[in-house]
């Protein structure tokens, strides 16, 4: 499975342990250290899942997952924090958000599973539209023949 990601998180381990991860599942990984810089890079290119934090400077993952959305409204987004209050997790999934998974993670072989199954569930679903589309656009046609 070929697959194009974003981690958004201003723990330079973080970034690269899941950059080294992904990468060994043959994944193209960019990486940001905020917010502002995640946003640049959604404006540049399209991702098929993107991974952030929500404590962090200049631009916080509150605001970085709405502004993801305006960019790309299909892209799965999973929460890698060490905020795990209700009040937090609540806020987040107000935005459709795939995952919550705590950190500090001591288990990368989980991260990397709610990954495969984000991707796995977005290709999924957009192979399903694709399927709508060409059986509405069949039907219009037998209607306007018919």
């Amino acid at each position: 499975m070929n697959a194009n990601i974003l981690v958004v998180d201003d723990d330079e381990t973080v970034r690269e342990l899941l950059e080294m991860v992904f990468r060994r599942e043959g994944w193209g990984v960019t990486l940001a250290r905020n917010g502002e810089e995640a946003v640049d890079h959604l404006s540049r290119k399209s991702f098929d899942l993107m991974l952030t934090d929500l404590h962090m400077p200049r631009m916080d993952g509150y605001s970085l997952i709405p502004k993801a959305l305006e960019f790309a409204p299909d892209m799965p987004i999973i929460v890698l924090s060490a905020d795990s209050t209700l009040e937090s997790i609540d806020r987040i999934f107000r935005h459709a958000i795939k995952a919550f998974l705590p950190k500090p993670f001591d288990d990368v072989g989980k991260v990397l599973k709610k990954c495969r199954q984000a991707l796995e569930l977005s290709r999924s679903h957009r192979d399903l539209q694709e399927k709508l589309t060409r059986a509405q656009e069949a039907l219009s046609r037998v209607r306007d023949d018919g």
